[in-house]
C-alpha cells in the first residue's frame, strides 16, 4: 500500500473518522435537457486534459483542469476557477500548480478528499502507467501530487470510475490498439491507494469510451476497438457489469445501442438518465450532440437528442464534473483546433 506523504496541515483534510468531509452539493433534480451558459474562457486551451471538481467544506469549491495537449505541446500545468455554492462559475481561471510530469489522455477520479490521476501519454507519445494523488483541503485547495502505485500496464484513452472506495480502469490503448483489460485499486478515506489488480476482461477491446457508475453497476458507453490512426471499429453499444459484494465485477452485458457510434465524448448519469455529450460521431464528424436515455428497470430506454445541444461541436472533453444541477464542459478541440470555451450546463426539465 502507498500512503500519501504528509502535507501542511493548513491544506489537508483531517483523517477519516475525524472530518465530516466537504459540504454536500445541492440536490440533483430530475432532468430531460441541459441548458448551457458561457463561463470564463480558459487562458490555455487544450484537449486530452483531465477535468475535476475540488469541493470546499463550506460549499462550492474549484473546477480544475490539468495536463492535456494543443497538438504542439503536452502540458503538465493545471488551472482552476471558482465554483460558487449555487454551482455557477465566477472570476477568472488562475494557475493551480503542475502535475509531476507532462501527460495527455489520462483519467481522473475523486472522492471529495483525494484526487487520483492515472496513466496517459507523455511528450514522446509513449503510453504511461504512473498514477498520482493529491489531497483536498477544507477550503478546496489541492495538496502536492505524490506517486501512488502504477498500473500493471500503460494506458491511454482509457476511462476511470470510482465506486465504494474502488477505482476501476477500463480499456484504453496500451500501444497503438485498444485493449480489453480491467484493473482496480482501493482508495481509502485517508488517501491511501492500494496496488492494482486485474479483473476479468471486457467482452472486446475498447478505448475512447465514456464510463460511469450507477445503480450498482459499471456502465461503458461507446468508444472504439482497434487503432485510432489505422484499422478500427467505432462502437455504438452500451455495456454494463454489476458490482459484486467484494467489489469485483459480474458478467458484462449489452444493455443499449446508440443511434450512431461515438468516441472521445463524455458520458455520465444524472437526473434519472444516462447522458452522452459531444465527441466524434461514426469516426467522421465532430458533433455538438447531447443525447439522453432514461434509466428504465434494469436497462435504458431509447436514446434521443436533446435541445439545445452543445453551443459548439467539440471532442476530447472526457469528463463533465457535476455539482448539483450543473455540469461543466471545458476546452476540447474540433479537428485539432483547441477551443478556449467553457460551458456551464444546467440540468433541467422544461
Amino acid at each position: 500500500m502507498t500512503r500519501i506523504a504528509p502535507i501542511a496541515a493548513s491544506v489537508l483534510l483531517a483523517c477519516a473518522g475525524t472530518s465530516p468531509g466537504p459540504a454536500p452539493a445541492p440536490a440533483e433534480p430530475a432532468a430531460s435537457t441541459i441548458e448551457w451558459r458561457a463561463g470564463p474562457a480558459i487562458p490555455s486551451p487544450r484537449d486530452h486534459h483531465v477535468t475535476f471538481l475540488v469541493p470546499a467544506r463550506a460549499g462550492g469549491g474549484w473546477l480544475h483542469v490539468a495536463g492535456g495537449n494543443d497538438y504542439r505541446t503536452v502540458f503538465r500545468d493545471a488551472w482552476r476557477v471558482r465554483v460558487e455554492p449555487d454551482g455557477r462559475l465566477s472570476g477568472s481561471w488562475e494557475p493551480a500548480g503542475e502535475l509531476p510530469a507532462r501527460r495527455a489522455g489520462s483519467s481522473v477520479v475523486t472522492d471529495g478528499r483525494t484526487v487520483v490521476v492515472v496513466g496517459g501519454q507523455d511528450s514522446s507519445l509513449a503510453k504511461r502507467a504512473e498514477a498520482w494523488a493529491a489531497r483536498i483541503g477544507d477550503d478546496g485547495s489541492l495538496g502536492s501530487w505524490v506517486a501512488v502505485p502504477s498500473l500493471p500496464a500503460p494506458r491511454f484513452h482509457h476511462a476511470a470510475t470510482l465506486r465504494a472506495g474502488w477505482i476501476y480502469v477500463t480499456g484504453g490503448l496500451e500501444g497503438r490498439t485498444s485493449v480489453d483489460g480491467v484493473f482496480r485499486a482501493r482508495l481509502d478515506r485517508d488517501g491511501t491507494v492500494g496496488p492494482w489488480e486485474a479483473l476479468a476482461p471486457m467482452p472486446r477491446p475498447r478505448s475512447h469510451h465514456g464510463a460511469f457508475a450507477h445503480d450498482g453497476a459499471l456502465w461503458l458507453v461507446a468508444g472504439l476497438d482497434g487503432n485510432p490512426a489505422g484499422e478500427n471499429v467505432p462502437l455504438a453499444d452500451v455495456i454494463r457489469a454489476r458490482f459484486l459484494p467484494d467489489g469485483r465485477l459480474g458478467p458484462w452485458e449489452t444493455v443499449s445501442t446508440l443511434p450512431h457510434a461515438y468516441g472521445t465524448h463524455a458520458a455520465f448519469a444524472a437526473g434519472g438518465s444516462a447522458w452522452l455529450v459531444g465527441g466524434v460521431e461514426d469516426n467522421a464528424r465532430f458533433v455538438d450532440v447531447v443525447l439522453r436515455a432514461p434509466f428504465e428497470g434494469a436497462g435504458l430506454g431509447t436514446w434521443s437528442a436533446t435541445t439545445p445541444g452543445l453551443p459548439k461541436a467539440r471532442s476530447h472533453v472526457h469528463q463533465l464534473p457535476r455539482y448539483g444541477a450543473f455540469v461543466y464542459s471545458v476546452s476540447g478541440s474540433n479537428r485539432r483546433q483547441v477551443l478556449p470555451d467553457v460551458w456551464m450546463g444546467e440540468l433541467r426539465t422544461p
